[in-house]
This record gives structure tokens, sequence and C-alpha cells, in this order.
């Protein structure tokens, strides 16, 4: 049952992480169509088409030009680093519990193995003192 749930967790997070992906490539293809229809098809582009379309390039999800500079990128590092520390996280609880399952079953069935065995030995006992008397 443990086992269920844990494996519903995952896919519902995964469901999650493929619709963020699937929304993220529509936006580019929406970006790239948007930036195709306005630039009129020619070999050279003009300098002030080639300003117009880096900037287009340059502009964020929102449509706020994003400015690259150093502190940017390493706030960017550092989201990476937490999202990856974030993954570890949920891989070694993942591990964990599936150790903990494996360990309860391994003591349930050590308990099931002494409850037969007192269970033989009382009733052979039991057969015994039968017999004797």
């Amino acid at each position: 049952m443990e086992v269920d749930k844990e494996a519903a967790r995952r896919e519902r997070r995964e469901a999650k992480e493929r619709a963020r992906e699937e929304a993220r490539q529509e936006r580019q293809e929406e970006r790239n169509t948007r930036v195709q229809k306005e630039e009129p098809p020619q070999s050279q582009p003009q300098p002030q088409q080639q300003q117009q379309q880096q900037q287009q390039q340059a502009e964020g999800v929102e449509g706020t030009p994003v400015v690259t500079t150093a502190a940017s990128v390493l706030v960017e590092k550092e989201r990476e680093r937490e999202r990856e520390r974030e993954r570890e996280r949920e891989r070694r609880s993942e591990r964990h519990e599936a150790r903990a399952k494996r360990e309860k079953v391994k003591v349930g069935s050590l308990r099931q193995r002494l409850a037969d065995v007192l269970f033989c030995v009382f009733s052979c006992h039991s057969f015994v003192l039968f017999l004797w008397f």
C-alpha cells in the first residue's frame, strides 16, 4: 500500500514536471512564431532589425528585457544547485522509505516464524503431557 502511495506521488510529480516543460516549450514556440511573423524575410538584416531581433531574443517570459549580469548568473547557478539538492533529498527519502518497508517485512516475517515455532513447541508439549497422564 505504501509502495502504491509512493508510486502515485512519483507519477504526480513527473506529470507536473512534464506539464511545466510542455508549457515552457509552448511559450518558446509562440515567441519564435511571433518573431518570425514580425521580421520580414530578407537575406541581410539591417542594423536596426538586428538590434530589434537581439532585444526580442533577450526578452524574458513576461516580455521584460533580461539583463545578464554576473550576479544574475550566480543567482541562477544557486537556484540550480538548490533544485539539485531538493531532487537528492527526494531520492534519499524514497530510498529510506523503501529500506524501512523492506526491514518491516523482515521483522514481520521473523515474528511470524517465532510464533509458528512457539505454537509447534507448545502443541507438542501439550500432546506429550496428554499422553503422559
